[in-house]
């Protein structure tokens, strides 16, 4: 897996502060790669939304433009294709009164309109979701950044009541925002002879991302086990399409590239 050639991307307009939790989508429709990510924008509202932008060959760029604005702060948005429609998966980032949970917006497509926005699906001092199908069901992981830090996730049948699965899944200590693409079996195989048993990463304490400059590991994990790199992966290679025998894999990482980059065109 391989991440080549890092530049930066100036895709902010004037007054953006940051730009936060990038990911990319395939629209096929357009041909193009939809990107999305949360920025604050000076003198055009208050705190973070989520913005989009679109482009072919990822050197040139559409101009942003906002891409959910739900009327308060929001960051962290995730896009799950499913049962005809798109889902929203986003933290609604407002602290008085406390929400900073996660939440849930419907769209007939990759690009919305976003609507039917649902009430918390965890609790407070819950932030970067991710969303899968597995099987029948729903997974959405999530960072539980205060006390108890951990990695959570919480399960539904019907995308709209959700079940803490938190106590059945185990994963290494510290792990943070995370990602998933489709490998191959071969792949898979591959990952594991690298890098050891698949339940190695579930014992490994991984530095405090907000605290820790040690260089930090990191650890995937695929349904019926894990398997954990030694060290920070100094690369990562998107999957292309879907194939047969591909498995969905789960980046515990926070590194910006991994984010990025582990999205593939949906199937």
């Amino acid at each position: 897996m391989e991440i080549l050639q890092h530049r930066k991307i100036h895709v902010g307009t004037p007054g953006t502060t940051n730009t936060w939790a990038p990911e990319i989508y395939w629209d096929a429709a357009k041909s193009k790669w939809l990107v999305i990510w949360s920025s604050t924008v000076a003198g055009r509202h208050e705190g973070n939304r989520i913005f989009s932008s679109l482009t072919a060959d990822f050197k040139t760029f559409s101009p942003p433009e906002i891409f959910f604005d739900p009327g308060y702060v929001v960051i962290d948005a995730t896009i799950l294709q499913t049962r005809g429609k798109y889902y929203l998966v986003f933290k609604d980032e407002r602290l008085e009164p406390l929400h900073k949970w996660i939440r849930i917006a419907e769209g007939a497509s990759l690009e919305g309109p976003w609507k039917n926005i649902s009430g918390e699906i965890t609790e407070s001092w819950s932030e970067g979701p991710s969303a899968i199908q597995v099987g029948n069901d729903y997974m959405v992981y999530y960072d539980h950044y205060r006390g108890p830090k951990r990695y959570q996730a919480v399960r539904s049948s019907d995308l709209q009541h959700w079940t803490s699965v938190t106590t059945e899944m185990q994963l290494p200590e510290s792990a943070k925002h995370g990602s998933f693409l489709r490998i191959t079996e071969d792949e898979k195989a591959r990952i594991e002879a690298a890098h050891g048993s698949p339940w190695a990463a579930a014992s490994q304490t991984l530095p405090d991302l907000y605290h820790d400059e040690k260089p930090r590991r990191s650890a995937i994990s695929y349904r019926g086990g894990m398997a954990a790199s030694a060290e920070r992966p100094r690369s990562l290679r998107m999957a292309r399409g879907c194939q047969r025998g591909q498995r969905v894999v789960h980046f515990a990482g926070r590194h910006v590239e991994a984010r990025l980059l582990a999205y593939a065109p949906h199937c």
